[in-house]
């Protein structure tokens, strides 16, 4: 059975990211959308509050929430911003797929470092055998091997420190150069 009631410890996280979302996100979102990015303080801000890694488990620096916890907090968030919403969810998706292929040794060497970092982004993305081809015109990728070949036309981020791609066989990692 899941137990969908909040406890009093993420009440309390909740109170802060509501914080968060009224006096910094909503006061400026405006600005933030004129300028197509977040601030490095803001940025720096909510790493600072431990929102960055609430996924992680608590000995890699994380709260464990669930992901529960993690979409009502991405909801807060975007009560005074969905845009920023998305923006400081730096890690998102790619993390489960991590979690659940590598454990924490893959959480350490690959998400771990990127929690330091202002912007972050790790992009997952499927890699469907060429199904998406005849849907929508394009190519995206294909594994070749232990490779992939292709582009991957559409990344919901300016830029990527980190590509997990899923397929079939299963998850690969890419770590990307850091300018």
């Amino acid at each position: 059975m899941f137990d969908m009631e909040p406890g009093e410890e993420f009440q309390m996280i909740q109170g802060v990211v509501q914080r968060f979302s009224a006096d910094v996100l909503a006061e400026n979102y405006r600005t933030f959308e004129a300028d197509k990015a977040l601030p490095a303080e803001v940025l720096s801000a909510y790493s600072e509050l431990g929102l960055a890694g609430l996924e992680l488990p608590e000995h890699l620096g994380g709260a464990a929430l669930e992901a529960l916890a993690k979409a009502t907090i991405l909801e807060e968030l975007g009560v005074g911003d969905p845009g920023a919403a998305l923006a400081l969810d730096g890690i998102g998706a790619a993390l489960y797929a991590i979690a659940e292929t590598g454990g924490d040794s893959a959480l350490r060497q690959y998400i771990v470092p990127l929690l330091g970092q202002a912007p972050i982004r790790a992009v997952l993305i499927w890699d469907d055998g060429g199904q998406r081809q005849r849907h929508r015109h394009r190519q995206g990728l294909r594994r070749v091997g232990n490779n992939y070949d292709g582009t991957e036309s559409w990344v919901p981020s300016q830029h990527a420190d980190l590509m997990v791609i899923l397929d079939r066989e299963g998850v690969s990692l890419v770590d990307l150069p850091h300018d």
